[in-house]
């Protein structure tokens, strides 16, 4: 997992064979101003949906993690609290998706944070994650959600 605002983001384009130029798309992206919902591709290796909701409760949510993608994600308007442990830590409730590239696991954060507009995270395939969690009280987040093939 990597966190940070961002002005920071570049710093990481070297990580993954395919984030500078993910990185490059969605700093050309931000630049138009553009944000209507849904999925765009970018490449074979990259793709962005961009969703509008509502964050919801803690109690009832559950991790999930990915095998062919990481997920960098992005707050756009809003703020939104972020759970995150290693998947070994966690129990598989929901076996994995290859339509949809996901599993979904219970357990106890070991890690919060709080994503407000202009932060980023970088889950990896072994960060579980529960995104979307209101801080107190819900409210509308505009995020996107950069997918890079591992």
């Amino acid at each position: 997992m990597i966190y940070g605002k961002l002005n920071e983001l570049k710093k990481y384009q070297n990580v993954n064979s395919s984030f500078k130029e993910a990185f490059a798309f969605f700093e050309k992206w931000l630049e138009q101003g553009n944000f209507s919902l849904g999925k765009i591709e970018v490449s074979e290796h990259v793709y962005m949906n961009v969703m509008e909701y509502d964050t919801k409760p803690l109690e009832g949510s559950f991790f999930e993690a990915h095998q062919e993608y990481i997920d960098i994600q992005v707050i756009l308007k809003g703020t939104e609290s972020f759970y995150i442990t290693n998947k070994d830590d966690l129990k598989l409730q929901t076996s994995y998706q290859k339509d949809g590239d996901f599993a979904l696991f219970s357990g106890i954060p070991t890690c919060s944070l709080i994503l407000q507009e202009g932060n980023f995270v970088i889950c990896f395939p072994e960060d579980g994650h529960t995104p979307s969690i209101a801080t107190d009280i819900p409210t509308k987040v505009l995020k996107a959600v950069i997918k890079v093939r591992v």
